[in-house]
């Protein structure tokens, strides 16, 4: 009989014995399944020397908004931000809540409309009162504005509100000269139209129209959100290769001259739910613990929060119900609110695809029956089509910039730092500058501000007035509304040019500097009489530029007022800087699949005044209240000191500004706290949007490892530099501590004789208690409460007592404790002292000791321990 290899298995003839071809071929089939084996194991062994010898790091860019993005493995994301500003020649005219900014011609009549509106509170609306075209254009010539030759698009957001004539934006210039836009007939939503042009090389008149173009009679359509941009050449070209979507999303409207403002990232991944603590809980529907909701019988309605999702995406819903009459429901939105679509998620799992157009959806416990008691348990919505395989809580994590990021600028982690390539400076035109009257001309007078900052050149600047109207830079002021950094100054001294009429400074008046001052403070001055410009005679009174209606005060005025609106100067610095920027936040990829959202303008944990009382409920952004210091997009966290509070509940509705607020139950109110709220200001008031996010993120373990071993070295560098640099300056030191012994020399006590005791070892000592050329004394150099434990070991005795005392200041007064001795034979009596002290700097104490034996006695392993425990 043939024996069996041990390794292989294979057979081994013995002696004589002949091989035969059933045996040899059983042979080859054994050794060929061990080859493939080994080549299994040597691709396995190759993919882990590859995740544990290679660094290895993946690359994406991450679009505007809401994208999706697959990690191998848990990872950290590091996101690097690039600039951008967008300049919209109109100002704020185009966001169509003043009227007077525009007038109808051709037969037409216009109002304001604040039903069909996309920004602010208004559309234009555009009537055509016979059966032909008109339109309506706004009043502001831009020929100053426009380059000759250069490169723009204008766009607005247009529905056609009746009839079979269709919308457009249109660019008129002088001799006939126009460019029409896309045409609109859509009369349930608004559309963009757009138009890319190159102007002429002569321009005297630059208008922008909005057009009804061969309407029936009494046609309607409104018009919002209008903007005109400068392009570069590579913009101008890539127009072209835009969905309306995208260049709705690349060059919205905004208000003025706006850069990237406080940008961000966050991060969703494995649960994208959030805990029933942060959803808007129907009265009955009890919290019972993060993922738990309990509802009593005979409850009507849904508890609900909005989540955002990727339109035409795979989820997978999963939850814990204890009927099957009670379920989730998903009702997905547009990017217009609109609803599309909605599916109900029971019992186990629910695979769920989004409609194309969706971006939001609202989850709500569905009650279905009401009659029954019923609870819901960790509710569950991933990417995709698998589940955990044990409930994953939600996770999130998230990135919030604190800086302006301007054209040119990035934005990017060094060394443990986000660190910002400064080019550009804001400065704010108020008041409190040195202000200097340069020249009286026709019509206007020019001001300067001496050694301001010095500017690239004389015309690297964006300056917009208080009314939102952009201020060319030119190179000799010939006209009001003009400004630019003067050239013999080196770039440093910074003119503008002011109309009369917006100052009220008569023709033949030279104003103070204190009225410069107010009117850069927002202040108009007139003759106290006929409300015309004031000309050096009569009495001098000022009134609110934005509030003109108000009684007016003789006195000049030395501050501002909530409702002003300052002159805003952004300028291209002539040597570049590093920034380093606050931040708060780090980003964390979940293993397999991940929501990323990256977004701006965020304002982080900004401090708000007790919330006005109103109604039974403490109120946020009240309409009542002192307003958030930027208008509202959404509230993302209200924060009770550092910890997020949960119990304010995010409200809507004409009673607070901008239509967002939050409210607070009393019981819940704290008048102690701080209060702060991070939240997303209003877009096209505060930034422009960023195009897209170059990121990093390691794709092996190596890569991790290191990154994660890099990152902690980085945060102890940080903590102990510092440490060191608050004790420098005496605002952090360690808490005094200090502990003490002698447990090498015996110490004899003379029959009751109080002796002080002395200490040769230091264990630990913050505060220089301790010094061995004073071995018994203990000094105190922090004032504070001390807490003072000491152990002394008595030779043996049965006789007299055994006393440890802690002598304060040398004085006869002093802490002590007495107790009779063991009176087990040959055993030593341990005493134990503890006491609480107030203590001043300068201040110390001995611990002594006393025995009434008879005889002397030895005393051992003496140890003492003091910690400062309070102020």
């Amino acid at each position: 009989m043939p024996t069996i290899t041990p390794n292989f298995g294979l057979k081994k003839p013995l002696g004589n014995e002949v091989v035969n071809r059933q045996a040899y071929n059983e042979n080859l089939e054994l050794l060929d399944q061990n080859a493939a084996k080994k080549t299994d194991l040597d691709v396995h062994l190759a993919d882990y020397t590859q995740e544990v010898k290679s660094d290895s790091k993946q690359s994406v860019t991450l679009p505007h908004g809401l994208s999706t993005l697959n990690a191998p493995r848990a990872a950290q994301l590091k996101p690097k931000f690039k600039g951008r500003q967008l300049v919209n020649l109109l100002g704020r005219d185009g966001n169509c809540d003043d009227v007077g900014k525009w007038s109808p011609y051709g037969e037409a009549e216009i109002a304001l409309d604040n039903t069909d509106k996309v920004y602010g509170n208004n559309s234009i609306k555009l009537v055509a009162k016979l059966g032909k075209s008109t339109g309506t254009w706004l009043n502001t010539n831009l020929s100053t504005l426009i380059k000759p030759n250069g490169k723009y698009i204008l766009l607005g957001l247009i529905k056609n509100g009746s009839g079979t004539g269709f919308c457009f934006v249109r660019m008129d210039f002088n001799s006939g000269t126009y460019f029409t836009g896309t045409q609109v007939k859509d009369t349930a939503k608004f559309n963009l139209s757009f138009a890319k042009f190159i102007a002429p090389a002569t321009i005297s008149t630059a208008l922008v129209n909005f057009v009804i173009h061969d309407p029936v009679q009494n046609q309607h359509g409104y018009v919002d959100g209008v903007r005109l941009y400068e392009l570069s050449e590579l913009e101008y070209k890539e127009i072209d290769t835009l969905t309306p979507e995208q260049m709705a999303e690349r060059y919205p409207y905004v208000d003025s001259f706006q850069c990237v403002q406080n940008p961000a990232v966050r991060v969703e991944g494995e649960n994208l739910l959030p805990p029933f603590s942060q959803w808007t809980l129907l009265s009955g529907h009890t919290l019972v613990n993060q993922y738990e909701l309990y509802s009593s019988a005979n409850i009507n309605g849904t508890s609900e929060v909005w989540i955002q999702v990727v339109g035409w995406q795979q989820y997978t819903a999963s939850v814990e119900l204890n009927t099957a009459n009670r379920n989730l429901l998903f009702e997905f939105y547009d990017k217009a609110g609109i609803f599309i679509s909605q599916v109900f998620a029971g019992k186990g799992i629910t695979e769920i695809v989004t409609p194309a157009t969706a971006v939001k959806a609202k989850v709500r416990w569905y009650n279905v029956d009401n009659t029954a008691v019923s609870a819901i348990r960790n509710p569950m919505l991933v990417l995709g089509d698998t589940l955990p395989t044990e409930f994953k809580p939600y996770n999130p994590s998230h990135l919030y910039l604190q800086t302006p990021l301007y054209e040119g600028e990035t934005l990017e982690e060094i060394d443990g730092q986000w660190m910002r390539t400064k080019k550009w400076e804001k400065k704010v035109l108020d008041g409190s500058l040195p202000w200097e009257l340069d020249k009286s001309l026709p019509g206007y007078k020019t001001v300067r501000v001496r050694n301001l900052g010095q500017a690239m050149r004389h015309a690297s600047l964006n300056c917009v007035k208080y009314d939102g109207k952009i201020i060319p830079p030119l190179s000799v002021l010939t006209e009001a509304d003009a400004a630019h950094f003067n050239t013999l100054s080196g770039y440093k001294d910074f003119y503008i040019s002011i109309a009369n009429t917006d100052s009220g400074w008569g023709e033949n008046y030279t104003p103070t500097v204190d009225e410069i001052k107010a009117y850069f403070m927002g202040w108009r001055m007139y003759d106290g009489i006929t409300g015309l410009n004031y000309n050096g005679t009569g009495t001098k009174h000022w009134y609110k530029i934005n509030k003109n209606s108000e009684v007016g005060i003789s006195n000049t005025p030395t501050s501002s007022y909530f409702e002003w609106t300052q002159y805003q100067l952004h300028y291209q610095l002539a040597t570049p800087t590093m920034e380093v920027v606050p931040y708060e936040g780090e980003l964390a990829l979940h293993e397999g699949a991940n929501q990323v959202e990256v977004f701006e303008g965020v304002v982080v944990r900004e401090l708000v005044d007790t919330p006005f009382n109103g109604d039974g409920f403490y109120v946020l952004n009240h309409a009542s209240n002192k307003p958030l210091k930027n208008r509202l997009k959404n509230i993302i966290d209200i924060f009770d000191g550092d910890n997020v509070d949960f119990n304010w509940e995010i409200r809507t509705g004409i009673g607070y500004h901008d239509g967002i607020g939050a409210r607070l139950q009393p019981q819940y109110y704290d008048p102690t706290a701080q209060y702060s709220v991070t939240y997303q200001a209003l877009p096209e008031e505060f930034t422009a949007p960023l195009l897209s996010v170059d990121a990093t993120y390691d794709s092996n373990i190596k890569s991790t490892v290191d990154t994660l071993v890099d990152e902690l070295a980085k945060v102890t560098t940080d903590v102990t530099a510092l440490e060191m640099a608050l004790r420098n300056k005496g605002l952090l030191r360690k808490t005094p501590i200090c502990k003490i012994g002698n447990n090498s020399v015996n110490q004899s006590l003379t029959n009751n004789t109080l002796t002080h005791l002395t200490f040769n070892s230091i264990y630990i000592d913050t505060d220089s208690f301790f010094n061995l050329s004073a071995p018994g004394k203990i000094q105190i150099n922090t004032p504070g409460k001390y807490l003072v434990t000491a152990l002394v070991n008595f030779g043996f005795s049965n006789t007299g007592l055994r006393q440890v005392a802690a002598v304060i200041n040398g004085a006869t007064s002093h802490e002590l404790i007495q107790m009779p001795p063991t009176t087990e034979t040959g055993k030593s009596t341990v005493v134990c002292l503890t006491f609480l002290q107030s203590f001043n700097a300068g201040d110390y104490f001995n611990i002594a000791a006393l025995q009434t034996s008879g005889t002397s006695l030895t005393v051992s392993n003496v140890n003492l321990a003091v910690t400062k425990v309070g102020d």
